[in-house]
């Protein structure tokens, strides 16, 4: 099995070996008592607007030998699997939220996981229902005020708002927006020729 993160950039050229139609933008959503599958819906409707193709990834590197080739992966990992295999000095991590006093402390808690193993993760807050509207920013205020008071940071915060309209706090106006953000926020891979899809990240 891998250790540690001292072989991080070891797996990402392995993965970066496989045959995957560059460039291919691997989208990490923090699992957060079930946040990151919804958070995963809008995103893949969002990055279909735009275009791109979309594979839904779970669980670690290793098992992603069956994913559909696409223009973007999204990956639902639980915080200590991405921490993993996530390259520290390429890309960003997203942690869902929503408008949940469950989901808003699972937020903190994946957001000082990764803080404090040296990354540097985003939030994205995102509203399912039109009551959310008024939840939602208290919710992603209360988040960012934590993360002040207790790891003297707080991280960058956009907003999905229900059926695109954006109300509240949050550094991006649309859906369009937000997902063009998140899509910067990827850690981009420029894959191989396709036979050379192997076992190169495998334990």
């Amino acid at each position: 099995m891998l250790e540690g993160r001292a072989l991080m950039h070891d797996q990402a050229a392995g993965l970066a070996a496989w045959g995957l139609r560059p460039p291919l933008r691997v989208v990490a959503l923090v699992e957060a008592a079930g946040a990151a599958t919804a958070l995963a819906l809008r995103l893949a409707d969002g990055c279909l607007a735009l275009g791109l193709e979309v594979a839904a990834v779970d669980g670690a590197p290793p098992l992603w030998d069956d994913v559909a080739q696409a223009d973007v992966w999204l990956w639902r990992a639980d915080p200590e699997v991405l921490l993993r295999w996530w390259p520290q000095d390429a890309a960003r991590p997203v942690v869902p939220l929503l408008a949940q006093p469950r989901v808003i402390v699972a937020a903190y808690r994946a957001l000082k996981r990764l803080r404090l193993a040296g990354l540097a993760p985003v939030v994205v807050a995102l509203a399912q229902q039109p009551g959310d509207a008024q939840a939602l920013p208290a919710a992603l205020t209360a988040l960012r005020r934590t993360c002040a008071q207790h790891l003297a940071w707080q991280p960058p915060a956009w907003t999905l708002g229900y059926h695109g309209q954006c109300e509240g706090p949050g550094d991006a106006g649309d859906d369009a927006a937000v997902v063009t953000r998140v899509l910067e926020a990827a850690w981009t891979l420029d894959a191989a020729a396709p036979a050379e899809r192997r076992s190169a990240a495998r334990c």
